[in-house]
């Protein structure tokens, strides 16, 4: 019984020690300049979540192969690189991702920034108009991500919905319906 609790909290203690490595991986992945060629950040993301799986991968089935880990086993291979995908797209899904285009974190930062002080709504309004529309282009770089995704395409001047686009934009709808949950923008026709 003892050795069992022994084994059970030393592959408790590995599982530990590779997440944390396969989250220090993730993020340090971000910061090699190779990957820059990745200018949509989603699918940047999704090729650094498969890197780093395949590096964690590599390594624990070495671990296991030269037996440094007697204790670890397949499953647990397995289970320590889903959990790493897991965790670490959770992460970034939940925090970066959300951060670099959230106008609620926007304003946020904008009032911590001027904590001293009331800030009135129309301030506020013009600093986001300011600061997204106008000097991060916040428009031009969406239909810049639409276009490279082919969702939309350029016809001379305008724009337009692709046939992938129009799949894009239906699984989206039946996505948020599935989860009940507010369809925000999609919904929205112009005249």
């Amino acid at each position: 019984m003892k050795k069992e609790t022994n084994n059970f909290c030393k592959l408790i203690f590995i599982y530990f020690c590779f997440l944390i490595m396969s989250i220090t991986l993730f993020i340090s992945l971000f910061w090699i300049k190779i990957f820059d060629f990745f200018d949509i950040l989603f699918f940047k993301s999704i090729v650094l979540l498969f890197l780093t799986f395949f590096l964690i991968f590599l390594l624990l089935f070495f671990i296991r192969k030269f037996n440094f880990f007697k204790i670890i086993s397949k499953k647990d291979i397995l289970i320590i690189c889903l959990l790493s995908f897991t965790l670490n797209n959770f992460i970034y899904a939940l925090i970066p991702f959300n951060t670099s285009r959230s106008v609620s974190v926007m304003i946020v930062g904008y009032l911590y920034n001027n904590k001293d002080r009331n800030i009135s709504y129309k301030e506020l309004d013009e600093f986001i108009y300011k600061l997204y529309f106008l000097d991060e282009k916040a428009v031009r770089r969406r239909i810049n991500e639409q276009l490279k995704i082919g969702n939309i395409e350029q016809v001379e001047d305008k724009y337009k919905l692709t046939e992938k686009g129009i799949v894009t934009v239906n699984f989206m709808n039946v996505v948020t319906k599935m989860f009940n949950t507010q369809q925000n923008y999609i919904r929205y026709i112009s005249k």
